[in-house]
């Protein structure tokens, strides 16, 4: 089992600068290249999956929440405005930035013995 994220499509460089600082086009690979680069280095893909958007929201909506809600409990805390700018930073890297474009694939491979 190997997991990777892999772009939906080639992103524009106006997307690219809405993500993760220093984020290229070759970070992630489109789902047929990454399955090329498994069979490449001597594997078969026996299963090809990818998470689903709805899916991949609950991972990000869950980071998000962590964060969220230590804030809303903690609101006089020293660290409190540094936690609320990575919260606020996270969020805008994922709704403005790789939701939609970057996917997660799970391939299940295989090699011959």
């Amino acid at each position: 089992m190997f997991g990777d994220g892999f772009w939906t499509r080639v992103p524009t460089e106006a997307e690219l600068a809405t993500m993760w600082p220093d984020t290229g086009v070759s970070e992630w690979l489109l789902l047929p290249d990454l399955v090329d680069a498994a069979i490449g280095v001597g594997f078969r893909p026996v299963r090809i999956e990818a998470v689903e958007q709805s899916e991949w929201d609950d991972l990000e909506s869950e980071l998000a929440a962590d964060l969220e809600v230590w804030l809303l409990a903690n609101p006089g805390h020293p660290r409190a405005d540094e936690v609320r700018a990575r919260a606020d930073r996270n969020r805008n890297w994922w709704l403005r930035g790789h939701r939609g474009l970057l996917g997660f694939a799970y391939l299940t491979l295989g090699r011959a013995r």
